[in-house]
């Protein structure tokens, strides 16, 4: 993997991944702190795979994240907790359910903790893709989030949030329909 382009950064390749033991789910999918070379800079980022195993950008060093609705941020470090598998009671950073938990400061003095889903938006039955099959799934999370849960326990529901505004309503169901087509 060392010299590999890096997935989300123009140029850039994997330096050596020193930091820690990456997080593995009940899924197979990984999650890892790593370095970058050929950037310009010291970057370290945060990269997983999504439930389809392709390698992504999750955050890094020197990159932007949205914090809420029109505030984007420059991120300045980034941690992952990695090394438990969550049995032991200590914390992990990759669930499940495909969603990463990492924290990040910004060049703006501010830091947070944040959680990234892996899977694509819109495959709500967790297969790995958005197709004809997620309608089901999709209308349930909407109408009734109880019986999703039940019915889907690792499927991530914030997947429906199509429109990204922070909500699971009637409003995601156009974005919906337009991957579908």
């Amino acid at each position: 993997m060392e010299s590999d382009p890096a997935p989300g950064v123009s140029g850039g390749t994997f330096g050596v991944l020193y930091y820690s033991i990456p997080c593995v789910n009940a899924r197979g999918q990984v999650a890892f702190l790593g370095g970058l070379s050929g950037t310009g800079a010291r970057d370290d980022g945060i990269w997983a795979t999504n439930r389809a195993g392709e390698l992504q950008l999750v955050a890094r060093k020197g990159g932007t994240l949205q914090v809420r609705p029109g505030d984007i941020r420059v991120i300045t470090s980034v941690n992952l907790t990695t090394g438990s598998g969550g049995g032991n009671g200590l914390g992990r950073g990759l669930n499940d359910r495909g969603e990463v938990a990492f924290s990040a400061t910004f060049s703006d003095g501010s830091a947070g903790i944040f959680v990234a889903s892996l899977g694509p938006r819109g495959d709500l039955n967790c297969d790995g893709v958005v197709d004809s099959s997620d309608i089901a799934a999709f209308v349930l999370e909407i109408f009734d989030p109880a019986a999703f849960a039940v019915q889907f326990p690792l499927c991530n529901p914030l997947d429906a949030d199509l429109n990204a505004d922070g909500e699971l309503d009637g409003r995601d169901i156009q974005p919906f329909v337009d991957l579908l087509l």
